[in-house]
Order: structure tokens, then C-alpha cells, then sequence
């Protein structure tokens, strides 16, 4: 059977000379915050959703960086996205341990 490819959309939140990534979900891989597309739903509205939901951080979106096509990321079989990449930034502060 074929299928699409999914989308998944990201942020890239920078402080200073750093970048924020977090584990997967599997807890082998280290990525950029974000999740996937649902049909109707926004890239930009995604990225400050998930951002929100997964970190409790409040972002806005500067400007979309990248668009990266993925094949079996991760060593995931069959696997094929499109990553749309947007830097983001913070409103308010970042935790002192950040």
C-alpha cells in the first residue's frame, strides 16, 4: 500500500549560541520541538500550538527557515515527511535552568 508522506512542523527557538531541542517520544533521538500537520490546521498555528502544549513556552513566528524532505529518519522503515522548519521566538523569559 502507498502512502502520502505526513508533514511534520518545527521550531527552532534560539538562546544566545544555543538551539532547544527535546527527546522524541520513543526517547532515542533528540529533535526540534514541533508535531505533525493535521488536514486544515496551519503550519505556523502547529508550531506555536505544539510549543505551548509540550513545553508551556508562548512563541511567535519570525520566519520560515527550511522545508527538508526525510527518509527514514531515525532508522524509521517506510517513513517519508516533509519537515517545514520556522524560527520562532519566545514572548516572556526562559527558565533559569534553559
Amino acid at each position: 500500500m502507498t502512502r502520502l508522506p505526513g508533514i511534520r512542523v518545527a521550531g527552532v527557538l534560539r538562546n544566545g549560541d544555543k538551539i532547544l531541542f527535546q527527546r522524541n517520544k520513543k526517547g532515542d533521538a533528540w529533535v526540534l520541538p514541533g508535531g505533525r500537520a493535521e488536514v486544515n490546521e496551519p503550519t505556523e498555528e502547529i508550531v506555536v500550538r505544539e510549543f505551548l502544549e509540550e513545553l508551556g513556552f508562548q512563541v511567535v513566528i519570525d520566519r520560515l527557515i527550511a522545508i527538508i524532505e526525510n527518509f527514514n529518519a531515525y532508522e524509521y522503515e517506510s517513513l517519508h515527511e516533509f519537515g517545514m522548519y520556522y524560527e520562532v521566538k519566545l514572548l516572556g523569559q526562559l527558565p533559569h535552568n534553559s
